[in-house]
């Protein structure tokens, strides 16, 4: 009988885990909205961030890319080539 009851409060502890920790997120995730919303916590300001350089690269025109001597290849070719690429 005591490994009945045993089982029975880890199916609870189970239980309360699988509830507990999505809505521990969420709730942390809805206070950290709230305060960098109104202005009391500015991350980005105490901790700095990683961006460096330029987000985007420059865009590179289809008859410049390399196309490896396939079919699928040699008739993308062909497409760009009558596109006018």
């Amino acid at each position: 009988m005591s490994s009945q009851s045993e089982t029975r409060g880890q199916g609870r502890a189970v239980l309360l885990l699988i509830a507990g920790i999505p809505l521990t997120m969420m709730l942390a995730a809805s206070w950290l909205w709230y305060f960098v919303v109104e202005g009391d916590l500015n991350l980005v300001g105490a901790i700095g961030t990683a961006n460096n350089g330029p987000w985007l690269r420059p865009l590179v025109k289809y008859s410049r890319w390399y196309l490896p001597t396939t079919r699928v290849a040699r008739f993308v070719g062909a497409i760009l080539s009558r596109a006018g690429h």
